[in-house]
This record gives C-alpha cells, structure tokens and sequence, in this order.
C-alpha cells in the first residue's frame, strides 16, 4: 500500500525521495501542477523570475555535501559567497527529487479519513490517486499549518502545536527592463518600511533571456496591512 505526501514542495519531495529509495509506494498530491512550493519560477514569454524563495544556504555538513553533489549534476548553483539557487531555475532541485516518482498535480486534497487503518484522501477533482489501490497506509502532510490545519480537522484530529504557527505574508513584484541595465549588483536589502528586498535575477548562474530582470519582494508588515489590495493597486 502507497503512502501519501500532500505538498510538491521541497519538504514533501525529500521526504518522498527518502521514503522511495527506501523502498516504500509514494504518491504525492499537490494542488499546483508545478513541482517545488516557494523554490518557484514563473515564466512570462521568455522572461523568468524566481518570485519565491531567492536562494537557500548549507550549513550542517550532510546537507553540504548533497548541494556539492547538485553542484556537480548541474542543478545547483553558487550565486553569491554562502547563498545557492536552482539552476537554472529554482524549481530544478525539486525536478531532480521527483524523478522517478507519482506525483499527481493539479490535486486539491479537501479531506482525510481513516477506517480500519486505512487513510483516504479527497480532492476537489475527485477520489485521490491510490483510491484504486485500496487507499493509503499512511499520509504525510508536506504544507503551511493554515492549509494543514483543516485537513487534520476532517480527519477528526487535533494538532494544537500548528495554531501557533505564524506565517507573514509577501507581496512580489516582478520587474524587466527592456532596455540594458547598468547596474551590477546581485541583491539589495534596503532600509525601507515598504522595500525588504531586491534581487537582480539575471546575475544568478544559467540565467537566460535578453532582458534585465528583478524581483521586488516587500516588508512583511507593508504586506499584511495591504494584503487586500489589487495587483494593481499595490504597484
């Protein structure tokens, strides 16, 4: 019997990779038909922008030595003295994970049940993957506590520790100029109440296309105060 992982994101994937190589089913269900949560991309025409996650750092030493091993596959890349991105994306490590692997996108898990030690997941498209197979031994929850938090209920658990989970929101802004850029910095950290962050996309590795791009990410607290607004409107 398969074992379900609800999230595509870093954490679900590894802990499907894991899990598969140890030689157990996995199936992983996620609402978005991309792979990677916030180590995202998004594409318009030919410009790419990693609108989530800007990098991600190694510290403990089996984690350094995984990215060396990325680095040397040619999916991880060094972008600044101790930050590394995707390449040539962000969503290339998630790839990698997912080789080899069901995963089913474009899945909204809306509810979990368990019945004679057997668990079932409903999405909003229907019966979850593996429902043919007789259901699942055991699920694994891949996301934020907001969306953990009603799943766990319509199984008829508790997790008390996920209500005190804070998350702060993040307003992105995505930027191309069509015209070159004299600028050479790689990120900015402004001393701004509205402005956390700039990232000048194309200075990371394996970046292509033939305009400059940047990506804006707001302060936390500008984002929740102006979380209501319109695309539009919070230009």
């Amino acid at each position: 019997m398969s074992i379900a992982i609800v999230g595509a994101g870093m954490a679900g994937l590894a802990a499907a990779r894991t899990l598969a190589d140890a030689g157990r089913r996995v199936v992983v269900l996620d609402k978005s038909r991309g792979l990677g949560g916030r180590m995202a991309t998004r594409r318009v025409d030919d410009l790419q922008f990693d609108h989530g996650a800007q990098y991600f750092t190694a510290r403990g030493p089996e984690f350094r030595q995984l990215v060396a091993q990325r680095q040397a596959a040619g999916d991880v890349g060094l972008w600044s003295e101790d930050t590394f991105v995707g390449t040539p994306s962000m969503t290339a490590p998630a790839r990698t994970l997912a080789e080899g692997l069901t995963v089913a996108g474009g899945r909204q898990v809306t509810s979990l049940s368990r019945a004679n030690g057997i668990w079932r997941i409903r999405c909003a498209e229907g019966t979850a993957a593996g429902e043919s197979h007789g259901g699942f031994s055991a699920v694994i929850l891949a996301v934020p506590a907001p969306q953990a938090m009603p799943l766990v209920a319509t199984a008829g658990l508790d997790m008390p520790e996920q209500r005190k989970v804070r998350h702060a929101p993040c307003w992105a802004l995505m930027l191309a100029r069509d015209a070159p850029s004299a600028v050479a910095f790689q990120q900015l950290r402004p001393d701004d109440e509205a402005i956390a962050w700039i990232a000048r996309d194309r200075s990371k590795p394996r970046r292509g296309g033939t305009l400059e791009t940047f990506v804006v990410h707001a302060t936390a607290q500008w984002s929740r105060e102006n979380l209501e607004l319109s695309p539009e409107d919070a230009r």
